[in-house]
């Protein structure tokens, strides 16, 4: 398996009117990432319109991710104990499945950095291409939340749509996912 590259966690803050409705007045979004330069990026905002700014900065985010994510880096050279381990492996460390001379071993390396991964079969490496991981050249992230907070987002469905986002029916206890027509992710509530 490979670690999630990015995923965001955000909560929103809301006063309760005398009706007993939850009027969002602000959130909070920390961005983090397997990559230490772009991790523990923390946006805050306090105002008008709450839930709108919040999409907004999301989609920000997505732009800023796939931005990133789309790198195509070279591979830096391997270290010695790199080589040494690459040379020696039989299967690859996807599938688990022996090199062969029709699937043969590669060397799989991340495209943001440029580090080694380590040996694929090519059958592995051509499905683990970016371009085949994703079709609307956008990378899918998750956005984590309290359960108050992804409903507030559900139940404003007519500002999501207006704001080129579709919310979907509650899946699961706890789990209302959205996502972007302009990009993808999804959002998952924190138990």
């Amino acid at each position: 398996m490979f670690p999630v590259p990015f995923a965001l966690y955000a909560d929103f803050e809301s006063f309760i009117t005398p009706s007993g409705e939850h009027v969002p007045s602000g959130f909070c979004c920390l961005r983090v990432s397997k990559f230490p330069q772009y991790d523990h990026k923390i946006h805050t905002y306090s105002g008008d319109n709450v839930v709108q700014e919040f999409l907004k900065y999301v989609t920000g985010e997505q732009t800023e991710i796939d931005s990133i994510l789309s790198s195509n880096n070279s591979m830096n050279p391997l270290t010695d104990r790199e080589r040494l381990a690459h040379n020696a492996a039989t299967i690859c460390s996807t599938c688990e499945n022996k090199f062969t001379e029709n699937n043969y071993k590669v060397r799989h390396h991340c495209h943001v950095t440029g580090e080694y991964i380590g040996p694929v079969c090519n059958s592995c490496n051509l499905q683990l291409k970016t371009g085949n991981l994703v079709t609307s050249h956008s990378f899918p992230f998750s956005c984590t939340m309290h359960d108050r907070t992804t409903r507030t987002l559900s139940s404003k469905t007519s500002t999501m749509r207006t704001q080129k986002f579709k919310s979907f029916p509650q899946i699961r206890k706890n789990f209302y996912p959205f996502e972007s027509t302009a990009s993808v992710f999804s959002t998952v509530s924190s138990f």
